[in-house]
């Protein structure tokens, strides 16, 4: 599935006399904005990714901290009494 976002750019379309569809425009300025934004889009996959796994990581040990701080002050609470 493509998203759509309301930033993108849409090309009007105009017939040529031999009625075939041509864009209006430059294409040059279009495959280069086009080369921008994914390249944009690339960096930061490539920075936010790393950086997610990262807080899942540090999430994860948080909560196996938690469980393993909650078993052993059950255990000593039934060893104890």
């Amino acid at each position: 599935m493509i998203l759509q976002f309301l930033s993108a750019r849409f090309v009007p379309r105009s017939r040529s006399t031999d009625s075939t569809p041509v864009l209006t425009g430059t294409s040059e300025r279009s495959t280069t904005h086009s080369l921008a934004c994914r390249l944009v889009q690339m960096m930061l996959a490539l920075y936010l990714i790393p950086a997610i796994l990262i807080v899942f990581l540090v999430g994860a040990l948080g909560i196996v901290v938690v469980g393993v701080g909650r078993v052993v002050a059950r255990l000593q609470g039934t060893t104890t009494s």
